[in-house]
C-alpha cells in the first residue's frame, strides 16, 4: 500500500497552511514544532528526508540543494504570495490526492 504525504513545513510557510492541512487530517509538522528553529536548509532537509517528510516551502535554497542530486522525500515548492488565504493548503491537498509519498521522492512540485 502507498503512504500518504507528510510534510515538514519551512519556517516562512504561514501557521494558516499547517492549521488547514491538519483540519483536513495531512500529517503536518513545522520546523520549529520538531525542535529545528533556525538549522540550516541543509540540516533541514536531511532531517525532513530521514523522517519521510516532502518540504513545504518558499526558499528557493531549497532547490539549488535538490538540483546537486542529493536524494530527498520530495519538496513542494510555492513562491511566495502566489496563494490567496487558503489556496495553498488546497493546493497541497490536491497534491496529497495526486500523488503517494513513494511518488514525490526526489521531486520537486511547484504548486
Amino acid at each position: 500500500m502507498s503512504e500518504r504525504i507528510r510534510f515538514a513545513v519551512d519556517e516562512h510557510v504561514k501557521a494558516a497552511v499547517v492549521s488547514g492541512l491538519r483540519r483536513q487530517g495531512i500529517d503536518a509538522i513545522t520546523f520549529q514544532e520538531a525542535g529545528r528553529r533556525a538549522k540550516a536548509d541543509i540540516d533541514q532537509l536531511d532531517w525532513a528526508t530521514s523522517s519521510g517528510r516532502v518540504v513545504i516551502t518558499d526558499d528557493d535554497d531549497f532547490l539549488v540543494l535538490v538540483a546537486t542530486d542529493r536524494g530527498h522525500a520530495g519538496i513542494a515548492y510555492c513562491s511566495a504570495g502566489k496563494y490567496e488565504v487558503g489556496g495553498l493548503p488546497r493546493a497541497l491537498l490536491t497534491l496529497c490526492e495526486s500523488v503517494t509519498s513513494e511518488e514525490m521522492a526526489n521531486s520537486v512540485r511547484f504548486l
